[in-house]
């Protein structure tokens, strides 16, 4: 769908350039959980492990620490002079939101999660540089930029569509921000006053109609470019930035497919950049995962019984899936009245993301917690024990850490849910009001445009006027003009694409040298060298074999000029009957032994040929 396709290119371009540039910089600021390979001894070290357990208080804690806990992880790693290294050698799949819901939901915990852990690392700069080689002021400075494109981000999209309703439809500044700052100063006052469920449907609205604009925006762009030309500010940088995606592409031809995906990624970057931000920012009060979190209590019961019944009619190795322990009620159990469903196939399809928090942790465990390892994908599996101490370990790990933490006192949350709405408020004020005076001043200067502006150096055109009546000529130069929101499009964003792209080739080079390393470029050449040498050996092992021993290469051990009298005779007659017995056995045996020397060696260079071959 079309959420997937939108989240392949995000994440292609976000590792691409963004991952890669940490990467060659400093470090990397996230390794999301499932990309990520972390080292014990790190993990285990003083101030991360014993600080990422922390239980939440404080409103800024539960916005830090909860909902972005890889983030969260890996800001400890960093403060405490670890390296978080991107490789793009290796791979690693994950599923991903497919409902607009669910995506708006999993973003809006990733967002206020994100931009909190990078202000504290920002605001700890000086020290983190000390402390961790692999950070510079100069990696900050960069963060810092990142930064601040984000807050101002909703203010540049709103002044990249104001531009667009001017360029496409032909009206005034005024006009375009009356019809632009409607919709979004709704959608605000929604994310404030209604439920979730409304906000979501109001955003999928206007997310349809800006995908509408931005194709409109489309054609105006390429009338803009007919009208001023390829040597315009804006079709160079728009052609830079298409370029710098179609670059990265081809050095990452196993993904390249991703790129095709651009164009919805372009039709939706109003929602995602604007819409989600707003959404994200006023409803940062709400700490709750959405996608995982627990059944209510009054409908608890219903629900354990649709997900008993779900989980043993479809899904027989449900218990992969699961918390080791729940009891799952079977299906003769279930009465009629209480069962909201008769038969499995008229159950909603299964959620694959479905996080074990949402099971109801009321549920009481009458199985082993060791009862998975009996399910039938395991039948043919080896199975080995835990030796007491570790399986105290483990117990005393899931009690202390893993166990459903006990919300407080109504005091307590009603101390957190205030402290929540006040964080909540001053956020959104502040993010307001920085994108409301920027805003304001790139329209202040695109007013007097005629007065503050700069000639851009190249595509100059002449027009030449003949006036008939004097038969005079005159030539008129005219430099095409940088107005004001073009440079701040030009200067702040071009300069960060260009820090990107320098970062996507070096990390390229880093990972071409990582993979010749190890690569063994001469070894197949060898190993067939090797090959032949040994089917070669074992040719003239064989041959030397083959050669028949006759009965006229024995030895024989006595003498034959002795004298042929009396005991003489007796006795090597007696010589000789021992000596030829002997001689037979050794011919036997070797006989023997040869045969499966023989063998030996004819199964070898069969096995020889076949590896040469």
């Amino acid at each position: 769908g079309a959420m997937v396709w939108y989240q392949k290119f995000e994440y292609a371009v976000g590792h691409w350039l963004q991952k890669a540039t940490e990467h060659v910089l400093g470090c990397v600021l996230c390794s999301p959980g499932c990309f990520s390979l972390f080292r014990g001894e790190a993990i285990m070290a003083d101030n991360v492990m014993r600080t990422y357990t922390t239980k939440s208080e404080e409103a800024r804690h539960f916005v830090q620490y909860d909902q972005g806990e890889d983030r969260w992880l890996c800001t400890l790693l960093l403060k405490q002079g670890y390296q978080v290294e991107y490789s793009a050698a290796s791979d690693a799949y994950t599923r991903c939101p497919e409902s607009f819901e669910e995506f708006f939901t999993q973003r809006r915990r990733w967002t206020p999660s994100t931009m909190a852990n990078i202000l504290d690392l920002l605001m700890d700069a000086k020290q983190i540089a000390n402390k961790n080689q692999g950070i510079s002021m100069l990696y900050m400075t960069y963060q810092t930029m990142l930064m601040i494109g984000t807050i101002l981000g909703p203010g540049t999209i709103f002044l990249m569509l104001l531009g667009s309703f001017v360029s496409c439809f032909r009206v005034s500044n005024v006009t375009a921000l009356l019809y632009n700052i409607v919709p979004v100063m709704g959608f605000t006052i929604v994310c404030f006053t209604c439920s979730q469920k409304v906000q979501i449907f109001v955003a999928q609205i206007l997310s349809a109609a800006y995908a509408l604009l931005m194709t409109a925006v489309v054609v105006g762009i390429a009338l803009q470019i007919q009208e001023d030309g390829m040597a315009s500010p804006s079709s160079i940088f728009l052609v830079a930035t298409v370029c710098s995606f179609l670059l990265a592409a081809l050095f990452h031809p196993r993904e390249f497919g991703c790129i095709i995906h651009g164009l919805l990624y372009f039709v939706l970057v109003p929602s995602m950049y604007l819409l989600l931000i707003l959404y994200s920012i006023v409803n940062l009060n709400v700490v709750s995962w959405g996608t995982r979190e627990g059944t209510q209590t009054e409908t608890a019961a219903t629900d354990q019984k649709v997900q008993g019944t779900r989980s043993q009619r479809d899904y027989p190795a449900s218990s992969l899936q699961r918390w080791p322990g729940r009891r799952m009620p079977p299906v003769d159990e279930q009465d009629e009245e209480e069962s909201p469903v008769d038969e499995a196939d008229s159950l909603p399809p299964h959620n694959a993301n479905q996080d074990p928090a949402e099971i109801d942790p009321t549920t009481p465990n009458t199985q082993d917690p060791t009862h998975w390892c009996s399910d039938a994908v395991f039948k043919n599996a080896p199975q080995y024990s835990m030796g007491n101490r570790e399986t105290e370990f483990w117990k005393q790990l899931i009690n202390q850490y893993l166990k459903p933490e006990d919300t407080g006192s109504e005091a307590e949350k009603k101390r957190v849910e205030e402290g929540l709405k006040s964080l909540r408020n001053r956020t959104v004020s502040t993010m307001l009001l920085c994108n409301a005076l920027y805003v304001l001043t790139i329209l202040l200067l695109q007013y007097h445009k005629n007065r503050l502006y700069i000639n851009w150096p190249i595509g100059e055109t002449y027009v030449v006027r003949y006036f008939h009546v004097t038969g005079h000529v005159t030539v008129e130069h005219q430099a095409q003009r940088l107005e004001p929101i073009g440079l701040v499009f030009l200067v702040f964003f071009a300069l960060i694409l260009t820090l990107q792209l320098c970062g996507m080739l070096t990390h390229r080079f880093q990972t071409l040298s990582h993979v010749l390393a190890a690569t063994l470029l001469l070894e197949p050449y060898k190993k067939r060298l090797e090959d032949q040498d040994s089917v070669d050996m074992l040719k003239r092992m064989l041959k030397l074999n083959e050669k028949p021993l006759h009965d006229d290469q024995v030895v024989d051990t006595f003498n034959l000029e002795r004298p042929m009298q009396g005991d003489n005779v007796r006795q090597i007659s007696v010589e000789r009957v021992q000596s030829v017995h002997a001689d037979q056995e050794r011919l036997t045996q070797r006989t023997s032994e040869d045969e499966t020397l023989q063998s030996a060696l004819i199964h070898m260079l069969d096995a020889a040929e076949d590896n040469a071959i």
